[in-house]
């Protein structure tokens, strides 16, 4: 798995899950930096983006997300005008230092590949492995119709 070690942050309502596809819908005039940054590196060969639950980041100390791998970019013509990201959940990963706030959020960040095998102070993966399971669960309850098991939409 080739995940960058720093990787532009965004918050949505959302949560994705390693090996799901998540559709998320971004208003231009909010995220445009994010969306110049998609199209100025859509041409490399995968691009990924950190994505973290917005109800996560005030609440926990460890902050855990999920790399996600661009799959494509949707413009919605709507009022005010909207853009989807179609993302592929790769891996886990907690927040490290932050590089950048404007005008696009970069962490470094530390992947995690398997909750099972976390090293480190027992009280940190305590933490780390609480927070995957909440994330879970508030997946299994909120999920829409707009999040896919990878394997299901092979044809």
């Amino acid at each position: 798995m080739d995940v960058p070690n720093e990787l532009p942050i965004i918050y949505a309502r959302k949560v994705l899950i390693p090996g799901y596809i998540l559709k998320i819908r971004l208003q231009v005039e909010n995220n445009s930096n994010l969306l110049n940054y998609v199209q100025t590196n859509c041409d490399s060969k995968s691009m990924h983006i950190g994505i973290i639950p917005e109800s996560d980041f005030d609440k926990a100390e460890n902050i855990i997300g999920t790399v996600g791998r661009v799959l494509s970019i949707i413009k919605v013509d709507s009022v005010p005008e909207d853009f989807v990201l179609v993302m592929e959940g790769i891996c886990r990963f907690k927040l490290d230092e932050k590089i950048s706030e404007e005008p696009l959020q970069i962490n470094k960040i530390i992947t995690i590949e398997n909750f099972k095998i976390l090293q480190g102070d027992e009280k940190t993966i305590h933490e780390l492995n609480a927070e995957f399971i909440k994330v879970v669960k508030d997946f299994l309850t909120y999920t829409t119709p707009s999040v896919f098991a990878r394997d299901t939409l092979k044809a």
